[in-house]
Parts: structure tokens; C-alpha cells; sequence
């Protein structure tokens, strides 16, 4: 299975590096060695997806548990077998014949698990496009209980380590969006599990509590709010607390957004008893939403009102300027993009017209947008290359159609930085004095309210936003003054030999800038 599943990772490896802009992993420490039997749980809101991103920055080999009608799909039912994934039977799908079923499944995890490897499963059972996990199901559970009891007579130090794994996408079905993959400290499971071994003298009661512990970990891994309004508003919390952009890493970013999620939502208790926010809480949520709704309104993004409030109005003449730089530089990067487009515009098509059919299903498929603009583009892209293989030969024809897509991808993507940043300073142009004063005393509002609150942040949180401060000082710059003056097209050439960098972690290749994680049509 190793050269196999290594080509398949390989195959992941192009996708998702391609598809994402940042994959950013922490916590890969946490790791268990390679001969430690794992089990890697994961939250699940991403179709395959998330296999594609585990895959590709795992070091170790994970043989993961899977829904056994993916099996019957073209093509991947093949690279599942390839991976040496195990078809889980849903009693959803199989009803009273799943329990049966699933006794291969579980004979094949406690062999490999008893082999020292590593096995991924995701205890939500299923994947959904929500803001928040569903409850878990107790297979992971059951499966490191029933690995150690079977091990147990013949090596009594046997033990299972489940290491939690948590996925955050900013965007997660967008092209050229971001995801944050944190491993947790692992969660040893011994003999002291077992019932009359230890603890527990009833085997239900202890896969309750692992499962209990296994929820816990995850939590503190991921983002989980009630619904997306809470989401939006604890972005804009974050961006006014500390409006620092891209100058923090996404994982910092997401982990300081993850502190103002959990002070605007509610509480759930052990009993699951919902303790409402508590006034102040639910008046700073009400501004921040008021606050966005303008700025939504009007195209404006809080960066740039920041800046305002830093250094005075950006002078009319400044703006005009700037604005016709980004005009000829968006119209030089979109010209040389233009054979390339031609190129991808039938993989593109073949993606627009396969989402609008998977979207006129309904909400519930949202979560396997991604999957299948993976899929439709990892088909196109072999096709244009097989295409210049017969065409032209491997070095002229292949190799060259590949370099170009590449290519084109980079450009378009700086055309379109600079087309939204045309958007935006037109947008401030015919911004009238009266709503730029109004946002700016909103905003100032907001920071206060925002200052307040931040005492309760919890502690990981603040020590984020409090070890990257905003580096910008308070001075109003003069409306003549040449610090106005912008190195436009020497900053692009240098960002077009280096990587692009993003002036936020919630951009994607779109014009408008929208302020949630929700789907977007």
C-alpha cells in the first residue's frame, strides 16, 4: 500500500496546494511517532476535502474510516482503495443490516491499529457546512477501547493515542482561500479504560467520558458558534481589537477570532442548559453588526477606515492617482493572463455549471463544493495536458500548457487584488463627508466597547493580540505631504517573484470582500 498511497498523496498534494492559497499547519508535534497506534479525529465540514488537506500534511501514513457509498463513485472509489481507507456502514443507509456490516470495519482498525499505525475518523459521523460541530458519535471511541482490550493479554502496556486534529477554512469551497490544521495533545488510551482495570466498572459510562474528553479536545481546536451572524460579528470584534491583516499568521488570526466567538455566544452548560449573553455582550454584538452592515453597505472595508481615523482622509487627488495605477496595472496583468484564460475557460465552465447543479439541491450539499471544483479541475487540467502531449510532445506541449495555467493563475490572481483595490478607492472617492464621518464615529464606538470586553478574552487569545501590536502610529499626514507617494508597480514586481501576500485572510479571488465564513454564492 505505500507506493500507492503515496502516489495518491502526491495527487492531494498538487490539489490542495493548488486549490488553497495557505495551508498552515501547528501542533504537528503533537503527532503520536510512527509505530504508535493513532487514531486522528477530526472535525468534518468539508466533504473530501479534508482527507486532501490531512493527507498532504500528515507525515504519517492514515488509513481513514469512510461512508461506503464513496466507494461507488467513478475514479475515487479507486484512489479509496488505493489509500487503503475502510468503508464505515451508516445505519442511516443500511439500517438494522449496518451493525453487522460494520464488524469488518471494526476487525480492520484493530488490525491496523495493532500493526502501530495510524487510522483517521471523524466522530460527527458526517460532513456538514455548519458553523459549529454536531454532536459526536461514540466510534472512535469504541474502536480505542476494543483495540486495547484485544491487545491487552499479550502486551499489557498496549496503548491507542487519539490526537485531535482541527480544520478551520476562512472560505472553505473558494478557490485560492485558506485553511488552519492544528493537531492537540494526544488523549492516551489505556488499560486503566477498561472496566474493572481502573475507573470504570461499566464499559457504556467510559465510552461516554472518552467521547466526552474527545469533544473537548476538538473544541479547543476549532471555531464552533450557534450560527454565522456570530461569526461575522466576532470578525469585526477581531479586526477592530486588533487590525493587524495578514501581519499575524492565519493560525494566530483564527485562534484570536476564536477568543470573540466565544465572548459573543452564548453559554451551554454540562446539562445543556443555554445561559443567554449578558447585556453588555449583546449591545457590543448589536454595534458591531450595525457597524458592518454599514460598511457592507457602502463597500468599504475596515482597514480603510482605520486608516482614516490614523491618518486623516486620503486627499481626492491621491485617490484619483492611485486609482489609475490600479487600472493599468489590473488592465497589463489581465492581457498577459489572456491566453491562459482561453486555456481554462472550459474547466472553468464545467466548475460554474457543476455547482449550480449541486447548489439546486439544496444548502445541505454546500459542504462538497470544494470536492468537486478539486475533482472537475484535477480532470481539466490532465485533459489540456494530454491535449499538448499529442499536440506538441512532452517538453513543448505538456510541460509548457501546465507552466502557462500556472502562470495564469498567479496573474489573474494579482489582476484581481488590484481590480478590488480600484473598487475600494472608488468606493472612498464618492463616499460622501457626511457617512465617512458617521463610520468613523461608529467604528471609534466600537473600539471602546471592543476595549472593554477584550479583559475577558480568554487567556491564549489575548496573548495573541497582545504579542503583535498595531504597528501603525496615530500621526495625520498633510494632504501635499509626499508620504502619500506609492511604489505601485515596483512592489508589484517584487510580489510577482515572491508570493503574493493578502491583505487579510478573508480574501479570495473575488472583488467584494465578505465579511463571514458562510457559503457565498
Amino acid at each position: 500500500m505505500g507506493f500507492l498511497y503515496n502516489c495518491v498523496k502526491w495527487l492531494f498534494h498538487i490539489a490542495g496546494g493548488f486549490f488553497y492559497a495557505t495551508i498552515e499547519i501547528t501542533g504537528s508535534e503533537n503527532i503520536p511517532d510512527e509505530g504508535e497506534p493513532t487514531i486522528l479525529c477530526f472535525n468534518h465540514g468539508n466533504s473530501i476535502g479534508d482527507a486532501v488537506v490531512m493527507m498532504r500534511s500528515t507525515c504519517r501514513t492514515v488509513r481513514f474510516c469512510a461512508k461506503d457509498a464513496l466507494w461507488g463513485v467513478p475514479v475515487f472509489g479507486n484512489l479509496l482503495n488505493m489509500m487503503g481507507a475502510v468503508p464505515v456502514y451508516r445505519t442511516r443507509d443500511h439500517g438494522a443490516d449496518a451493525r453487522k456490516k460494520n464488524e469488518q470495519m471494526y476487525t480492520a482498525v484493530h488490525e491496523t491499529l495493532a500493526a502501530g499505525d495510524m487510522i483517521g475518523i471523524a466522530p460527527e459521523g458526517t460532513s456538514r457546512f455548519l458553523p459549529f460541530m454536531a454532536k459526536l458519535r461514540t466510534g472512535p471511541a469504541r474502536i480505542a477501547l476494543g483495540a486495547v482490550s484485544r491487545m491487552l493479554p499479550s502486551n499489557p502496556k498496549f496503548c491507542v493515542k487519539i490526537c485531535p486534529c482541527g480544520l478551520t477554512y476562512t472560505h472553505r469551497e473558494k478557490f485560492r482561500s485558506d485553511v488552519s490544521i492544528v493537531y492537540g495533545k494526544p488523549i492516551v488510551v489505556d488499560a486503566s479504560w477498561l472496566e474493572g482495570n481502573g475507573k470504570y466498572d461499566d464499559y457504556e459510562v467510559a465510552v461516554r467520558d472518552l467521547t466526552i474528553k474527545i469533544d473537548a479536545r476538538l473544541r479547543e481546536i476549532t471555531i464552533n458558534a450557534p450560527n454565522w451572524e456570530i461569526i461575522t460579528s466576532a470578525m469585526t470584534a477581531a479586526r477592530i481589537h486588533r487590525p493587524l491583516g495578514t501581519k499575524i499568521s492565519l493560525t494566530a488570526y483564527l485562534q484570536h477570532l476564536r477568543g470573540w466567538v466565544e465572548m459573543l455566544k452564548p453559554v451551554t452548560e454540562d446539562g445543556g442548559r443555554v445561559v443567554p449573553l449578558d447585556k453588555d455582550a449583546v449591545y457590543v454584538k448589536t454595534k458591531l453588526m450595525e457597524y458592518q452592515s454599514v460598511l457592507d453597505s457602502k463597500g468599504i472595508k475596515d482597514a480603510r477606515v482605520h486608516a482614516t481615523e490614523q491618518h486623516g482622509a486620503i486627499p481626492k487627488y491621491v485617490l484619483i492617482s492611485r486609482m489609475v495605477k490600479r487600472f493599468f496595472l489590473c488592465a497589463l496583468l489581465f492581457s498577459c493572463a489572456i491566453p491562459g484564460l482561453v486555456l481554462w475557460a472550459p474547466v472553468w465552465l464545467a466548475i460554474k455549471w457543476g455547482e449550480r447543479c449541486m447548489m439546486a439541491k439544496g444548502p445541505r450539499w454546500n459542504d462538497s463544493v470544494a470536492e468537486m471544483k478539486m475533482r472537475y479541475g484535477f480532470f481539466g487540467v490532465n485533459a489540456l495536458a494530454i491535449m499538448g502531449f499529442f499536440v506538441a510532445g512532452v517538453i513543448k506541449g505538456t510541460i509548457a500548457i501546465l507552466c502557462v495555467l500556472a502562470i495564469t493563475v498567479r496573474f489573474y490572481e494579482s489582476a484581481l487584488a488590484s481590480l478590488r483595490s480600484f473598487y475600494t478607492l472608488y468606493k472612498l472617492l464618492v463616499l460622501d463627508r457626511s457617512t465617512a464621518e458617521r463610520l468613523l464615529k461608529m467604528r471609534r464606538e466600537c473600539k471602546v466597547l471592543v476595549g472593554a470586553l477584550a479583559r475577558r478574552l480568554p487567556p491564549n487569545a489575548i496573548h495573541i493580540a497582545d504579542g503583535a501590536k498595531d504597528e501603525t502610529p496615530k500621526r495625520i499626514i498633510p494632504w501635499y505631504s509626499f508620504r502619500w507617494f506609492e511604489w505601485t508597480y515596483v512592489q508589484f514586481a517584487y510580489k510577482t517573484i515572491m508570493r503574493r501576500e493578502k491583505k487579510d485572510w478573508n480574501e479570495v479571488l473575488r472583488i467584494n470582500d465578505y465579511n463571514t465564513m458562510d457559503y457565498v454564492k
